[in-house]
């Protein structure tokens, strides 16, 4: 990901990174912004989960929990 980055020079452009909520990906997040450097990429600021994802996983434990009472 480092090199596709480097060779589009979007590593000289603002950018955010979009995923899932997995846990893997909050360590890819880290691992980018340790390679290219908190001014170009910070994880904490530019990391944002899928607000989708996050709500799928709201309703589906809504459900599941509706379905127990």
């Amino acid at each position: 990901m480092v090199k596709l980055l480097k060779n589009f020079e979007l590593t000289k452009k603002p950018f955010f990174l979009t995923t899932d909520n997995a846990s893997n990906m909050w360590t890819m997040a880290r691992d980018l912004e340790s390679t290219l450097g908190e001014e170009v990429f910070s994880a904490a600021n530019n990391h944002i989960p899928c607000i989708s994802h996050i709500i799928n996983l709201v309703v589906q434990a809504a459900i599941v929990g509706g379905l127990k009472a």
